[in-house]
This record gives C-alpha cells, structure tokens and sequence, in this order.
C-alpha cells in the first residue's frame, strides 16, 4: 500500500515538472509600459467599502444579539444539569478508572488525528 501512495506522489511530482518546465518554455511577456498597473490604481473602492461595512454591521448585530440573548445563562444551566446527573448515576460507579482513561485516550487522538489532516 505504501509503495502505490510512493508512485502516486512521483507521478504527481513529474507532472508538476512538466508542466512547470512547459510553462517556463513557452513563457511570453508583454511590455504594456505600466497600463495594467495604472488601470488596477483606477478602479473603485466601492466594493472594498461595502465589504468593510457589512462586516462591521453584522459583527455589530452579533454582538447586541449576543448581549440579549445572554446565551451563559442558558450555558451554565446545561452544564450544571449535565453534571448533576452523572453524579447521581450509576454511570460513573459502574465503569472502572481504566474504562474512562481509555476514552479520554481515544478522544485525544481522534483530536489529534483530526488535526494533523486539517493541516495537510
């Protein structure tokens, strides 16, 4: 299996290779004697202006909404609930020490797992 995923990552390497060394062949520049900058310095703003503004109204909104909401209420009441329960369980008096090391190790490297995949 790790000789197929070996080939695969050569032939994608080659690939790259040649198509960089065709690009690099067939590279053609143009002297437009500053046009392109000139005309990117023209344009208008106006969409950059309205993207900052609803991005500014909408975090606005969050926040007021965030505020009366006051979501930690609602929160600390779940959590405080969750841990009234399993402390009056049998849960907890029935699993043994090695039961809950074991979970929280394979939660840890699912997290873990899951984190070196979103870094590729």
């Amino acid at each position: 299996m790790e000789s197929r995923n070996d080939d695969i990552k050569k032939e994608d390497m080659l690939d790259e290779e040649l198509v960089a060394s065709f690009f690099e062949e067939h590279k053609m520049e143009f002297n437009d004697d500053g046009f392109t900058q000139r005309v990117m310095h023209r344009l208008p703003e106006r969409g950059n202006r309205v993207a900052r503004i609803w991005s500014v109204v909408c975090a606005v909104c969050g926040i007021v909404l965030f505020i009366v909401a006051k979501p930690w209420h609602s929160f600390g009441s779940t959590i405080f609930s969750w841990w009234v329960d399993m402390n009056t369980s049998d849960v907890w008096y029935q699993s043994s020490p090695v039961m809950v090391y074991l979970s929280l190790l394979l939660l840890m490297a699912v997290g873990g797992y899951q984190l070196a995949m979103s870094e590729r």
